[in-house]
């Protein structure tokens, strides 16, 4: 499938740092949409954007019968998903560590007969959605570059270390991967195990699907990983 601007996706790293207990069905549902968003354009809170069954097949390799009853299922969940931000990307007067939390979705339509997933974005997450600046810095790629993860884990930490790939590397805190890759406090509490059983598989599948080659190096206080640095080539 050629890279066509219809599948560019933009994410403002808000997002990324913020939607990470999202299910795999849920983040595609969400990249589809933005995907299908023109950028130039502002959003319209009273608009309802629109997904079908067949663009989710074609680009993820499944029925297309399989292809709409996930999206129902995860418009059904994003209704009752929320977001946490900081009150200031929202309100600049408001206090510096003060966090506003919002729903991501207002509401959903979906149609048996035309088999067509329709969202109206909740009016405060529209800002994020349309709005990139150096105050809210953005990354972007093409879902088609994306599309063959079928790993939560690879697809979380793909959009993850993607913010950095013009960097060349990131370093991250254990501690603070975990949570970013959506793990709740004390799980994974040994390394070698997040590594094998997440790290390891997900960098395997970003570097042989995607367009973002992977390695990282470790750093140790006494017998315990602390950081993690990745080296992250386009």
């Amino acid at each position: 499938m050629s890279k066509n601007k219809q599948y560019l996706v933009c994410e403002a790293h808000e997002i990324i740092d913020s939607s990470h207990y999202l299910t795999e069905t849920e983040i595609k549902l969400i990249q589809l949409c933005l995907a299908g968003i023109y950028q130039a354009e502002p959003l319209c809170p009273d608009t309802f954007y629109t997904v079908d069954k067949k663009t989710y097949s074609n680009l993820f390799n499944v029925s297309e019968e399989a292809a709409y009853l996930a999206l129902v299922e995860a418009a059904k969940l994003l209704m009752t998903r929320t977001i946490t931000l900081k009150s200031t990307l929202l309100d600049p007067e408001q206090p510096e560590k003060s966090r506003t939390i919002i729903n991501w979705v207002e509401s959903c339509r979906y149609n048996g007969s035309t088999s067509q997933i329709e969202l109206k974005w909740s009016k405060d997450i529209i800002y994020l959605l349309s709005q990139f600046s150096s105050e809210l810095p953005y990354s972007k790629y093409f879902l088609t570059d994306t599309c063959g993860l079928t790993n939560l884990h690879a697809i979380r930490l793909y959009r993850l270390v993607n913010k950095w790939a013009f960097a060349g590397t990131k370093t991250f805190e254990i501690a603070e991967l975990k949570r970013l890759l959506g793990f709740l406090e004390g799980e994974y509490p040994q390394f070698k195990h997040l590594n094998s059983k997440v790290l390891k598989p997900s960098i395997e599948a970003i570097n042989m699907y995607t367009n973002l080659k992977l390695s990282y190096s470790l750093e140790s206080v006494g017998r315990n990983i602390a950081k993690i640095t990745f080296k992250i080539r386009k």
